[in-house]
């Protein structure tokens, strides 16, 4: 082992290691420098696969380069990942001891060595089902779940995978991937495919992005590289991989952080965190709670947007302890407007809910403009990207509890109160189908309480139908200040219309015609294309949602969990309406960790469709300017 300056140009060549860590057993003995040390099985089999018979290979490995047990160097060394791995000769990517049986003939015979002057060529027609099943197999492998492969294998410069004693080419892999998912009788069930695909896709996207510009005026290069920024946008990262695995919590955030700053992010020669790029420093030694916060303020900083406020639903803690100065939940609490993406439960609970917008890049939703598009005012919030430290955290949680809330600015020209609720809708036969097929091949113990007590969409409709009869509703928003209420309008929708509307989030006005095509006689009629339509708008839309009527007559979808005298809320930096209830009537007031928790105080819910709110049609910030709009400064706890 010896030391490697990484801005030297005459490094040497390396290769990067990519493998599982596996159970903690260190049973298996090395020898580095004279010295014995320990190490796990699964290393010991991949360094004995991977190693040349008569010349030496320099190869990087984390659990031997990486002193786990020093907090200060393993988060020095998290900064140099991405050069660490983009700058290796190769990325291996080692998949296990045990390969399946037939990967050697199915490596044989899809592969023809071409001349030495083409590329390898590789049979289609030697692909059938025998191929196709030791695919599968090798798709299932437990390394496709790390969250660290993102980046490794984004990033890499060549990739080569090794199972037992094969190797396989990144490119051969590829074509028989790709070639095995088109057979009909390609067994998905329990494989990482679209992990796969989706990372495939990454790294063919990033190699076009820093393919060399030089004399290369293409307008088209210049849209794909700013494509490639702003999908590799940190929280979009995070969100996009939240179900990867990852023993130490923390590293849901570190694994990233590198991907997303891009190759300039840290200086090699000197790294500190008051000139990278990263939104929060690596910092092992940090309260889990606290780097939540920290990223998700830094985030909002950053971006000049709530979007991780209106992610805060795919990973909420369950019933989470309030912090106040008698107990040390304070430590644990994680605000209700902040996501929660260090803990497994909670994202495994949220993996099935679908928000109408994100605001990420290159995402849905984006059409939607409830605040005009309008930025977060970072003056209002006064945060600064700084890194605490643990220290630091000690002292505040000794006296006040870690500062939890967040500033933001509504348009109470919009707020409105919930006046009634329907029942909480099931989740998609989709949805129900996936989690059931979790259950029965293992990958998870139960179907969650909240899936369980759900109803069906039979139960559900008349509970919402009622209160939409019920209770007069708001056809015309006007400039604001001249919102009118009144049961017929010529340019409006109809009542059964704007019921539709909000069903399907906008898609569609009327239920189609309940037109089915024929089908065999032993077989039951299908629905037609716009039916299915329809079907699938409606569970996309409703499942996991309740319906609800406001003060001011209006329709809207929100969380299950939304009360009778919650409210709805446009908030700026935030493109869909959003739901908050006030702290105040939640508990006791002093409870949370903060001071002064006033009617100004509120929780968030989640997000809400309302028709009419969805889009601003004038132009706010005029509007703002002129007075006729108001801003409210309101804090999320």
């Amino acid at each position: 082992m010896r030391l490697a300056d990484l801005s030297d140009p005459d490094m040497c060549r390396y290769n990067a290691l990519s493998y599982v860590w596996g159970p903690p057993d260190m049973s298996e003995t090395i020898t580095i420098n004279q010295q014995l040390f320990r190490v796990s099985v699964t290393l010991s089999q991949a360094l004995h696969q991977i190693r040349h018979s008569e010349n030496a290979r320099v190869v990087w490995i984390d659990a031997l380069c990486i002193n786990q047990d020093d907090f200060n160097e393993r988060s020095s060394q998290v900064l140099l990942m991405q050069h660490i791995y983009s700058r290796a000769t190769s990325v291996i990517v080692w998949l296990g001891e045990k390969a399946p049986w037939g990967l050697s003939r199915a490596l044989r015979d899809t592969k023809q060595d071409g001349d030495a002057k083409k590329d390898t060529v590789f049979s289609k027609g030697a692909v059938r089902y025998g191929v196709s099943g030791v695919i599968s197999k090798l798709l299932q492998r437990p390394w496709w779940k790390r969250v660290w492969i993102v980046q490794e294998l984004v990033l890499a410069q060549k990739v080569k995978f090794y199972c037992g004693t094969h190797r396989i080419e990144w490119d051969h892999f590829c074509f028989l991937v790709g070639q095995s998912a088109s057979r009909p009788y390609f067994q998905r069930e329990n494989t990482f495919i679209e992990e796969f695909y989706a990372m495939k896709a990454d790294r063919e996207e990033r190699l076009r992005c820093v393919t060399n510009p030089i004399h290369n005026t293409d307008r088209s290069w210049a849209v794909a590289r700013d494509r490639c920024a702003r999908s590799y946008e940190s929280l979009a990262l995070i969100y996009n991989f939240r179900n990867r695995k990852a023993s130490e919590p923390r590293d849901r955030v570190f694994a990233f952080q590198g991907l997303a700053a891009g190759q300039n992010a840290t200086s090699i020669n000197g790294i500190s965190p008051q000139h990278s790029n990263f939104l929060v420093f690596p910092n092992y030694s940090r309260h889990e709670a606290f780097l939540s916060i920290d990223f998700a303020r830094a985030h909002i900083c950053e971006w000049k947007t709530l979007s991780i406020v209106a992610l805060a639903e795919c990973a909420r803690k369950r019933d989470p302890q309030q912090p106040d100065t008698n107990n040390d939940h304070r430590k644990q609490y994680i605000p209700s407007w902040c996501l929660a993406f260090m803990n497994e439960q909670a994202i495994q609970e949220g993996m099935h809910w679908r928000p109408y917008w994100t605001g990420l890049p290159l995402s849905r939703g984006l059409h939607f403009a409830a605040a005009n598009k309008l930025p977060v005012q970072t003056s209002l919030l006064g945060l600064e990207n700084i890194h605490p430290s643990p220290e630091h955290d000690e002292e505040v949680a000794a006296t006040c509890g870690y500062p939890s809330k967040l500033p933001a600015h509504t348009l109470p020209n919009f707020q409105a109160r919930i006046i009634a609720v329907g029942h909480a809708a099931g989740v998609s036969t989709r949805g129900l189908a996936e989690v059931t097929g979790k259950v029965l091949t293992g990958r998870e113990s139960t179907i969650s309480p909240s899936f369980q007590s759900r109803l069906s969409w039979d139960a559900v409709l008349p509970s919402w139908q009622k209160p939409a009869a019920k209770y007069p509703r708001c056809q015309v928003v006007s400039k604001p200040n001249t919102q009118i209420c009144k049961e017929t309008s010529p340019d409006n929708v109809s009542t059964d219309e704007l019921f539709q509307l909000t069903l399907t989030a906008g898609r569609f006005k009327t239920l189609p015609h309940p037109v089915w095509r024929p089908a065999r006689a032993s077989v039951l009629s299908r629905p037609n294309d716009e039916m299915k339509a329809y079907l699938k708008s409606r569970e996309d839309a409703c499942a996991g949602r309740r319906f609800f009527v406001t003060s001011d007559g209006h329709f809207g979808l929100g969380p299950a969990d939304l009360q009778v005298n919650d409210e709805i809320h446009i908030m700026l930096g935030l493109q869909v309406p959003a739901v908050l209830r006030k702290a105040s009537e939640v508990s006791e007031k002093n409870s949370w960790g903060v001071q002064n928790i006033d009617d100004d105080h509120f929780l968030y819910v989640g997000q809400a469709y309302v028709h009419q709110l969805m889009i601003y049609r004038w132009n706010l910030g005029d509007d703002i300017q002129s007075g006729m709009v108001e801003l409210k400064k309101i804090f999320l706890v």
